[in-house]
């Protein structure tokens, strides 16, 4: 018999950050455990609003959809799959994506506030916007720890995107997180359900969202 080469096997070596099985799908996805599932799936639904998919369907869509539903898209998005989420990945996902679109507005003027130019913000991509805006208000609404904030969705724009944009929204978010601290957070000229925005009415609906646990 020959000698075996050493260090080769019939079957290839997989990253231990990713798993190629889905069970009861004929595709074989590639599903990233390295992400935070519950944020890489809300990114995508908020992809999908900024498109004009009905808010409501968004809120209604179970998040454990698979085929060419909601795992669908976030593979197609993404370039990976996230694993089955759980009931409590579902709720997060659902406040995640409910309170960032109401927020929009607010969060979108804090992030140009925080780019280094007004075209930075404008030419953003799509999805490094979505990560940013979740981690925004994560770090403003919910009661999230900040290191867990930047370094979830920092790895998500590393995976999903390049490592430049993580390093952008290590920046960016850092610079969220001084101004909160310093309680130096700026207030535009804006209304959210017909109420203007100001420290009394964002202070009284921060309290109105429950806590995770």
């Amino acid at each position: 018999d020959s000698p075996r080469r050493t260090g080769m096997t019939g079957v290839p070596k997989l990253n231990p950050k990713f798993s190629t099985k889905r069970a009861g799908t004929s595709k074989v996805p590639i599903i990233n455990f390295e992400v935070s599932h519950h944020r890489a799936v809300a990114a995508v639904r908020l992809l999908r609003a900024d498109k004009g998919k009905a808010f409501v369907d968004l809120l209604n869509e179970k998040a454990n959809d698979s085929g060419e539903n909601e795992m669908g898209y976030v593979e197609r998005t993404l370039g990976f799959s996230t694993r089955h989420l759980d009931d409590r990945d579902i709720r997060l996902v659902t406040v995640i994506v409910a309170g960032t679109v109401r927020w929009k507005r607010y969060i979108d003027y804090l992030i140009m506030s925080l780019c280094s130019e007004e075209k930075v913000f404008s030419n953003m991509e799509p999805l490094l916007l979505q990560i940013l805006r979740i981690g925004f208000f994560e770090i403003l609404k919910l009661n999230v720890p900040a290191y867990a904030v930047v370094d979830e969705n920092v790895r998500l724009a590393k995976v999903a995107l390049r490592p430049g944009a993580g390093n952008m929204v290590n920046a960016i978010l850092r610079k969220l997180l001084l101004l909160k601290e310093t309680d130096s957070l700026p207030l535009p000229n804006i209304e959210v359900d017909g109420e203007k925005v100001d420290s009394i009415s964002w202070k009284r609906r921060s309290s109105q969202i429950d806590e995770l646990e």
